[in-house]
């Protein structure tokens, strides 16, 4: 504070007095070595230092020193406000032309050509000087200069700096160096002085401006430079000040230079070189870690210099420097770009990064960083790339990497890009690891995803990305998939299928993620099957047909999940309520459609997509297999005929006869597709289909999962087809393959529903199976039993039973001595409080229904059976079903529901038909209930304790409302009357209906149904019942 003024006072009074000039001029260039002293010294020292140039030209001493002083004084950064002010200042008093004057004047003079070189180089550093420099000689002399001192260790390393600043911002100055060839000479310098850190430093500079012109690179990118410059390396390597200039010399090069010379950068030991520089100084110097790193990801752009990298060296010494020097935003950006690079070859180098600390280390440093979007960008790709090793996701997670992940999440949401990545990280680290991904579910990570989503929903990137971690996070973990379907991720991935059609990959990773969310959840599978994604998949799957990943991935997702519409109900699952149905609504889209879901499955052009799909991938084995899956699916919901199908279900199952899991959905669709439609029976009946189960059957091993092709395959091609059924009653071991397949492997949920499927679909109206397949009534209990507390079973169970028993004294007598009128009703009374209330979309698969056809048919004509079923709860399971009032559904499947309830009420309470009781001729061919109670018994004057049990349940009341419900529903009245023609049998029972206005009912059925003949029969037979003057009859 006190020198500087005194020295710049005293300058100024004895400025003519050289010996003064020198030793003040020296006494600025030390003072202002400190920055603090620079403005002091340049509010007059720029121009009195300039005047010392002018008033003492003769005298090289003095010239040295102001020289000096002008380098001290002038720009060493372009940002550095103070010594810029001090750079206009001194150019503005002519400090250019005096520079150059003075060069020129004492050019042999080694000091004076030193200092100029340096007072050169700092002014070139201003836009504008450096030209201005060249105008006046400057590149002229210091080419001379270069050559006529080129033994002189300190001129030269000033010079190279000179022509690094004289060439940096100044084209023209660069074309004058090319063509006064400064290159060379500054090579031939550099070689003789290789020795002195200092000149190599200052000349590796210079190499790094000089080869940013093209026509010098035939001299400094040449095989000699390179060797020049990494031998220079080698004897410098504990520089820090020469490892970090040629570590940026070697990155310019292999960034600007073409393969040829990357690789011969890698012949010359530069990979080797660099780790080396790595291993020194990447712990200490910010700027040698820098460049290094730099030098490392621009090298590795060639595989084969990329392998001298991938050693524990080179792994450790990156790491270390990332652990050391984290908190430095340059070394940390730059730091990741190397590990990005190392770690993006192969395991064996991700495993080696892991194993010396690179997971908690980029963890330290994201979570120093997490603002910095470039530096949280870099360092989450490399979460991206070592995670995919499985042995580094635990190093992460104990590095408590998850919080940082969150915050970053949640600061960064609408930077796409950082988002992005981010996503690749957390789907790596949660990939095939259950405790990191309940980890990140936990922390809220699916939550933070569906933000992203809603904010980015037209980003494919960031989409696709999302989808990935969806995927990874949800694969086998029921929490994850409970939190992304609690954040609707499903519809906004609904949205963006649509958003994205054009895309491949993103549509991809979308169906995958959705595979992920559904397996084995069903609340999800409801919410897209609630949802236009079946739909949008057959629109895609047309657009995608020659993409095998997305042929799969769609057509698992038809043939996985039913697609109901947004206002049905899916059948994947019961669902628990009080009163009323819940449903899960998607958000309301206005451009979406969703079809009515009977169309969809009828659709011609969505079976001639899927035919089109087999026809294309037929050849190959996963896409065979979904696409099969989803024939099946549209089977099982459509009436359509699609011969050509039938066709290419033959030749897939030729084409792949010994791949079991695809033979499994290749037959299984041959079942679902006869099953649909006749014409569609008879033509694979024609192609063999009967005799290609049957022999696949024969040849079953237990175990093998074609047999839930199988199964399927019997059930379609018998139902409803009695040359099938006779064909496989003819066969020599079908139905006895069948009925033991069932039993051994009762407990398997899905032997047990296609199973008691297929058998079903053989007795039905076929006496001759019936019989053929008696002992599977031994053992009907026992699947009911073992599947308890499974819908879809226990409705396939129920259906057996039903149609086992129908028109079967037999079978009936075997169902009941096996406990089955024990474990029918006890089961359903079990599942009452998910079935009463909900409402009837889908008949056959609608347990409740099928429950009271088989307490119909076991109770038909067999006091037995009618006594074990009332003791066990079936008569208040009818009586519930009577006061059930449900207002949504199918109104059709609703009136089926109580027509059946009155047949069986009314078989609950008649005895076996003796050969007094045969009934009419008539009554055997009724159609009013389809398949169900053909033979009609007549009354009888005895009754069984099941009656007391209707008493009880106020059976008449409930009888007279339901019936008065469905007045004009000819079906449900003809069987009210059946059943009140037996109930009144007992007195008390008479005497009650009576009380509940049975008498005006049935005058309002006379009515109504003046023209029905049939109905009018039981109406009468009613009426006759209730007014007959019988004696009171005990209730038993």
């Amino acid at each position: 504070a006190q020198c500087c003024p005194a020295v710049v006072n005293a300058l100024d009074t004895h400025i003519e007095n050289h010996e003064v000039a020198e030793f003040a001029c020296r006494a600025l260039y030390n003072l202002t070595a400190e920055p603090l002293n620079l403005t002091a010294v340049g509010k007059r020292g720029c121009a009195l230092v300039v005047t010392v140039l002018k008033t003492h030209m003769n005298r090289a001493s003095v010239i040295t020193q102001a020289l000096l002083a002008i380098h001290s004084l002038s720009v060493k950064l372009k940002m550095d406000k103070v010594h810029n002010g001090n750079t206009k200042k001194l150019v503005a008093e002519g400090a250019i032309q005096v520079v150059v004057a003075s060069m020129q004047k004492f050019a042999d003079e080694e000091n004076v050509q030193r200092a100029a070189a340096m007072a050169i180089a700092s002014l070139a550093r201003l836009p504008d000087n450096g030209e201005k420099l060249g105008e006046c000689g400057a590149c002229d002399l210091v080419v001379k200069s270069m050559k006529r001192h080129i033994a002189v260790e300190s001129v030269v390393s000033k010079l190279a700096l000179a022509i690094e600043a004289l060439c940096k911002d100044s084209n023209v100055n660069a074309a004058n160096l090319i063509a006064l060839k400064s290159a060379e000479l500054l090579l031939s310098a550099f070689q003789r002085h290789e020795k002195s850190a200092t000149v190599v430093a200052d000349a590796f500079r210079a190499f790094i401006i000089l080869s940013g012109i093209p026509a010098n690179k035939q001299y400094v990118h040449s095989e000699n430079a390179f060797k020049l410059y990494i031998k220079a390396m080698k004897t410098h390597e504990k520089s820090p000040v020469v490892s970090r200039w040629g570590c940026n010399l070697i990155f310019c090069a292999a960034e600007s230079a073409d393969e040829r010379k990357v690789a011969m950068l890698g012949n010359v030991k530069a990979c080797d070189t660099v780790v080396n520089v790595m291993t020194k100084h990447g712990t200490k110097q910010t700027d040698a870690a820098e460049w290094a790193c730099k030098a490392l990801v621009a090298l590795s752009s060639l595989p084969s210099n990329k392998a001298y990298f991938l050693t524990t060296e080179a792994c450790t010494a990156v790491v270390a420097s990332l652990q050391e020097l984290h908190k430095d935003a340059i070394v940390a950006e730059w730091v990741a770009a190397a590990l990005v690079t190392l770690s993006s070859s192969d395991p064996t180098h991700r495993m080696k990064l892991g194993s010396v600390g690179a997971c908690a280390a980029v963890s330290v440093a994201l979570s120093h960083h997490q603002h910095n979007s470039t530096i949280a960008y870099l360092l989450c790709n490399v979460v991206f790339e070592l995670a995919r090793e499985g042995v580094n996701r635990p190093l992460f997670i104990s590095a408590g990497i998850i919080p940082t992940l969150t915050l970053i999440f949640t600061h960064h949401i609408s930077e796409v890009a950082l988002v992005t990545s981010l996503c690749r990280a957390i789907a790596n680290l949660g990939y095939n690891n259950l405790d990191s991904s309940s980890q990140l579910c936990t922390a809220g990570i699916p939550g933070l995803i569906a933000n992203g989503m809603k904010t980015h929903l037209f980003s494919p990137g960031y989409m696709q990305e999302s989808c990935a971690a969806i995927y990874s996070l949800s694969t086998k973990n029921p929490m994850c998939q409970d939190s992304f379907g609690s954040f609707n991720v499903i519809d906004l991935m609904a949205r963006a299928l649509m958003a994205h059609k054009s895309g491949e990959k993103v549509v991809n990773q979308i169906t995958r993620a959705l595979r992920a969310l559904t397996l084995g959840h069903s609340e999800n599978q409801i919410k897209v099957a609630q949802s236009d994604i079946v739909v949008s998949a057959i629109i895609l799957l047309k657009m995608h047909m020659n993409s095998d990943a997305l042929v799969e991935n769609l057509c698992w997702i038809v043939g996985t999940i039913t697609y109901t519409g947004p206002d049905g109900v899916s059948v994947v699952m019961p669902r628990r309520r009080n009163s009323v149905t819940t449903r899960v609504e998607p958000e309301p889209s206005s451009d979406r459609v969703h079809p009515n879901p009977k169309d969809f499955y009828n659709d011609v052009s969505n079976w001639d997509i899927l035919s089109a799909a087999l026809r294309t991938h037929s050849q190959k084995a996963p896409q065979t297999r979904w696409i099969c899956a989803a024939l099946s699916a549209f089977g099982d919901r459509s009436t359509v005929a699609h011969l050509d199908t039938c066709d290419l279900l033959i030749a897939c199952y030729q084409q792949h006869a010994r791949e079991d899991n695809v033979l499994q959905r290749v037959v299984h669709a041959m079942g679902a597709l006869a099953k649909c439609n006749k014409e569609n029976n008879t033509k694979l009946t024609r192609l063999k289909a009967c005799e290609v189960v049957e022999q696949l059957l024969a040849d079953y091993t237990e175990g093998n999962v074609i047999i839930f092709g199988i199964l399927p395959a019997i059930s379609g091609l018998a139902k409803d087809s009695p040359d099938n059924q006779i064909r496989f009653h003819e066969s020599p071991s079908l139905c006895r393959n069948v009925a033991k397949v069932l039993y051994n492997e009762l407990e398997s949920k899905l032997i047990s529903q296609y199973g008691c499927s297929a058998v079903t679909s053989l007795v039905t109206a076929c006496q001759k199976n019936q019989l053929k397949l008696s002992n599977v009534c031994t053992y009907v209990a026992d699947i009911i039993n073992a599947h308890k507390n499974d819908i879809e079973v226990l409705t396939e169970a129920f259906r057996m039973t039903s149609a086992l028993s129908h028109d079967n004294i037999t079978n009936r007598n075997k169902l009941g001595a096996n406990d089955a009128c024990y474990h029918v009703p006890v089961t359903l009374q079990n599942h009452f409080s998910n079935l009463i209330f909900n409402p009837l979309f889908d008949l056959k698969h609608s347990m409740l229904y099928w429950a009271v056809r088989a307490i119909g048919d076991l109770a038909a004509n067999n006091p037995n059976n009618q006594s074990k079923l009332g003791a066990h709860g079936a008569c208040e399971c009818l009586l519930r079903i009577l006061h059930r009032e449900v207002n949504d559904g199918d109104a059709e499947l609703e009136k089926h529901l109580f027509a059946v309830t009155f047949w069986a009420i009314g078989n609950m309470v008649n005895l076996a038909k003796g050969p007094e009781m045969m009934v009419d001729e008539r009554h055997q061919s009724s159609k009013s209930l389809a398949g169900v109670g053909n033979f009609i018994p007549l009354p009888t004057k005895k009754h069984v304790k099941n009656s007391a049990k209707f008493m009880n349940g106020n059976v008449a009341e409930a009888t007279v409302q339901a019936t008065m419900r469905f007045i004009d529903e000819g079906s449900i009245v003809l069987w009210a009357c059946r059943a009140i023609t037996n109930l009144c049998k007992s007195y008390k029972l008479k005497v009650n209906f009576q009380q509940k206005g049975v008498n005006e009912l049935l005058e309002v059925v006379f009515s109504r149904h003046a023209n029905n003949t049939e109905l009018l029969e039981w109406a009468t037979m009613a009426k006759d019942t209730i007014q007959s003057q019988s004696s009171k009859a005990p209730l038993i």
